[in-house]
């Protein structure tokens, strides 16, 4: 007679184990790398936070030229304006732009120059930077205007 209490695992369940754990591990591999996987939502939200910080850089920067414009109006100075070559070399440095998307947006390498440029999901207008002395000249009197539109009685 056969012992009906023999210890051990059967072959059957040993098989069951090994084809749930297949599973899992297919389970795993398709969340970490699919389309929609970790890894891809990872690197989208890379390029977006880049392409916030570029957007803060560039909105920094307008906002220094306006006051530095505002600063040169009572003072009868005309220099210090951030054009758009100094903030594009500037993001270059700190590597928030690369190469290419510098390139495109001062006509640099035969490139047609841009004005705007999209990173992630965020779309950035660099027109607004000064860019030479008749935009300087635009920005006294669109804010010469404003300064007096807004004082009118």
């Amino acid at each position: 007679m056969q012992n009906k209490n023999t210890k051990g695992i059967t072959l059957i369940a040993l098989v069951v184990t090994i084809i749930v754990l297949m599973i899992l591990a297919g389970v795993a591999v398709a969340a970490l790398m699919g389309e929609n996987g970790l890894i891809t939502r990872s690197g989208e939200a890379k390029e977006s936070q880049r392409g916030a910080a570029v957007l803060d850089e560039v909105k920094l920067a307008i906002n220094e030229n306006k006051m530095i414009d505002e600063i040169n109006k009572t003072t009868g100075v005309t220099e210090g304006l951030k054009t758009k070559a100094v903030v594009v070399a500037d993001l270059e440095t700190k590597k928030y732009l690369k190469t290419d998307e510098a390139d495109k947006l001062l006509g640099r390498n035969d490139e047609t120059e841009i004005d705007e440029i999209t990173i992630g999901s965020v779309r950035i207008d660099f027109s607004r930077l000064a860019v030479g002395s008749r935009r300087r000249k635009w920005l006294r009197r669109f804010w010469r205007r404003q300064y007096t539109n807004n004082n009118k009685p």
